[in-house]
């Protein structure tokens, strides 16, 4: 007994989506290895700090040393609680050397550095951030955690003069500094004399 097809439109149906689905199986594939391997770079990954409630986290840097692949992250904290916090520390997961504890009073921003953060052949670092804090209200001491998912920028070796970062801070204006002189300079003002952070 053989099968005759009653309708031959259904039989082109189905033979169209037998060998379109092969298709489009292979083009998924393609983009996920693709994907997987990051052929398509770490900017379609998000982009997020998240610490406790609190403990804002405003901006952060990856970066590293393309030569050596050490390098460090960079993170400005506010201090949202109704009362000063001392001896904030800030650790990172793969960072081998914690930021300089520092005090921050209420409703005021620091920035961290954590140092000797191994980033070999990364385009992107996802970890584990944790805050230390004493409570001075209490005296007790907290420990927040939090994780980072950020994108590792290449350093950029620049020059800073203490003249414009004073002027720019004195002018309110530190948020240009990056934009006039390059990625980074703002918080090497930051860093090297304080300003502007």
């Amino acid at each position: 007994m053989s099968i005759i097809a009653k309708n031959p439109r259904s039989q082109a149906a189905m033979e169209f989506l037998s060998s379109y689905t092969f298709a489009i199986m292979a083009v998924l594939l393609a983009l996920s290895v693709l994907i997987y391997f990051g052929m398509f770079g770490s900017k379609m990954l998000p982009k997020r700090c998240i610490i406790q409630p609190g403990i804002a986290c405003l901006d952060f840097l990856a970066s590293r040393d393309p030569l050596t692949g050490i390098g460090d992250i960079q993170i400005a904290l506010e201090n949202q609680f109704p009362y000063d916090i001392r001896t904030v520390n800030v650790t990172a997961s793969g960072c081998i050397i914690s930021a300089v504890a520092q005090n921050i009073i209420a409703n005021d921003v620091r920035v961290f550095t954590t140092r000797g953060c191994s980033f070999p052949a990364k385009s992107y670092y996802s970890g584990q951030v944790n805050v230390t804090y004493l409570n001075l209200k209490s005296g007790i001491k907290h420990i927040a955690f939090g994780t980072l998912d950020a994108p590792i920028y290449d350093q950029i070796l620049t020059s800073t003069s203490p003249t414009a970062c004073r002027n720019a801070n004195d002018a309110g204006l530190c948020d240009g500094l990056d934009v006039v002189y390059g990625i980074g300079y703002k918080l090497a003002c930051c860093t090297e004399y304080t300003l502007c952070c």
